[in-house]
Parts: C-alpha cells; sequence; structure tokens
C-alpha cells in the first residue's frame, strides 16, 4: 500500500508530500499520531514546498542584480540606509499598529 500512495503522490506531483511522508509515518508511530494530524503534516509540508519553490523561481525570474538579505546586505555601504531602523522594521511591529511604511529614494 505505501508504495501504491507513493506512486499516486508522484502521479500528482505532490513532490513535498512525497518528501515528508517517510517520516510523517515514522513520527506518527512514534508519537500516536491522528491519521488526521498526519494528513495535516503532509499538506502543510506540500504548501511550505511549493511556496519555496514559486519564490525561488520568482527570484530566479526577478533577474535580481544582488543575492542580499538582512544578514548579507552591506548596510555599511549604503550610509542612507540604518541597519537598526530596518532590522526593526523587519519585526512587523507596524501591522499591529495599522501603520504604513513607504521607502523613497534619490
Amino acid at each position: 500500500m505505501k508504495k501504491k500512495i507513493e506512486q499516486l503522490l508522484m502521479d500528482l506531483k505532490f513532490k513535498g508530500m512525497l518528501k515528508a511522508f517517510d517520516e510523517q509515518l515514522a513520527l506518527a508511530e512514534k508519537n500516536g499520531l491522528s491519521v488526521y494530524e498526519v494528513i495535516y503534516n503532509l499538506l502543510a509540508e506540500e504548501l511550505r514546498f511549493r511556496q519555496e519553490r514559486s519564490m525561488t523561481y520568482r527570484l530566479q525570474i526577478a533577474r535580481l542584480p544582488w543575492d542580499w538579505t538582512l544578514n548579507s546586505f552591506p548596510f555599511d555601504l549604503q550610509p542612507g540606509v540604518r541597519k537598526s531602523r530596518m532590522m526593526t522594521l523587519s519585526g512587523l511591529d507596524f501591522i499591529n499598529r495599522r501603520e504604513n511604511i513607504v521607502f523613497h529614494g534619490k
């Protein structure tokens, strides 16, 4: 039955579920997870996999000149951009305060 399920996952192109399938079955046996929890975990893994793949694809298509994150951004080369301010904004607290942020450049 396991092989049939894996084949269905491949046919349906559920690569994230297929990748997590064995781990989730082992976790279910070890921790006594319900069928609903296993299905939820597999679906959540498929969603995470698709979102990650979509982001990777979009970044490739965008052809951005640099691959920067907040941790790798050269703040010292950009005097108008304060690292402390960017790190504060990355916490997204402005959303809870129902505020907007606007970036503008020269």
